[in-house]
């Protein structure tokens, strides 16, 4: 799977499988624009970072959000898991 996320509006996330480009989900962004993106080390967990300075940790088979990270006045430009999730 593939991960991909734009400024089109309204702002979205969408995965693609990467044999052929099949659509596989999409959701919309939250309180701006992602602007960066990691999966968890076992693919079940999807990173995004926004405009906002927020990063979000969701499930990556729905896109419902699990976690919630605030405080930040700048963009979240990179996400990130550790090697062990």
């Amino acid at each position: 799977r593939v991960a991909v996320a734009g400024k089109n509006r309204p702002a979205a996330v969408r995965l693609f499988q990467t044999d052929g480009g099949e659509p596989l989900a999409h959701w919309p962004s939250t309180l701006g624009s992602a602007v960066s993106l990691a999966f968890s080390p076992d693919g079940r967990l999807l990173a995004e970072g926004n405009q906002s300075g927020e990063a979000l940790i969701r499930d990556a088979a729905n896109g419902g959000v699990l976690q919630r990270f605030n405080g930040n006045s700048w963009a979240a430009q990179t996400v990130r898991f550790s090697p062990d999730g």
